[in-house]
This record gives C-alpha cells, sequence and structure tokens, in this order.
C-alpha cells in the first residue's frame, strides 16, 4: 500500500547518477581530446552506498582496458563533482567498468556485413 511508485529508489538514483556523471564527463573534466564516451548503465546498491557505471566509447585514442584505468583514476574527482549536484545523504562510491553488450553487438554487425559481402 504504502510503496506505489513503479520503481525501485535504487533505479532513480542510478538514472540521476547516469545524467550527472554524462554531464561530468562533458562539462568539468576532459578525458579524451576526441572521440566519445557515452554512459550506458549505472547499477546502485539497495543502499545507495555503491555504484557500478557502466561506459562505451567511440573514436577515442584510448584502447578500452587504458580508458576504463583513466576513469577509475579520477573517480574521487567525479564523485566530488557528483557530490555537489546529486541530492542524496550519501554519495556512492563508484567504478568504471566498459559495457560489453555494444562491443558484442558491433562485432555480430561486423560478421553479418561480412556475410552479406561474400554472397
Amino acid at each position: 500500500m504504502f510503496n506505489q511508485r513503479p520503481f525501485k529508489r535504487s533505479d532513480r538514483v542510478a538514472d540521476k547518477v547516469r545524467i550527472i556523471i554524462s554531464d561530468i564527463l562533458l562539462k568539468n573534466i576532459s578525458l579524451v581530446k576526441k572521440g566519445l564516451i557515452t554512459i550506458t548503465k549505472v547499477n546502485v546498491s539497495r543502499d545507495l552506498r555503491y555504484a557500478r557505471i557502466f561506459f562505451s566509447h567511440i573514436n577515442t585514442e584510448y584502447s578500452t582496458n587504458e580508458l576504463q584505468e583513466i576513469l577509475n583514476q579520477n573517480k574521487n574527482k567525479i564523485r566530488y563533482y557528483m557530490g555537489n549536484t546529486l541530492e542524496n545523504k550519501h554519495v556512492p562510491q563508484i567504478e568504471f567498468k566498459f559495457d560489453e553488450r555494444y562491443a558484442k553487438s558491433n562485432r555480430i554487425e561486423e560478421l553479418l556485413n561480412k556475410t552479406r559481402k561474400n554472397k
């Protein structure tokens, strides 16, 4: 009766975190000179203390592992900016992970295109 909202609080906070981090990477912290980093998904724990942030990138000068390492090295600075914007009691600890879903779908697309050309 009391829980009539369609989404859990952690889902709503995850959506806010995704928008805030995208904005931070766009305006406050420049990690790459060219290319695009996209925050694809955020998973927040039920107690809102931990967040795993999934990203993808296009045409950056770094490999996936290098970019993940750079993002994780700058997570304290990102948390600082996030704390100024996020309206929660606690700012979640963050960890960046590469989103494998898009890499796999691009690989499948390449294979399909290759088979179409061979016919």
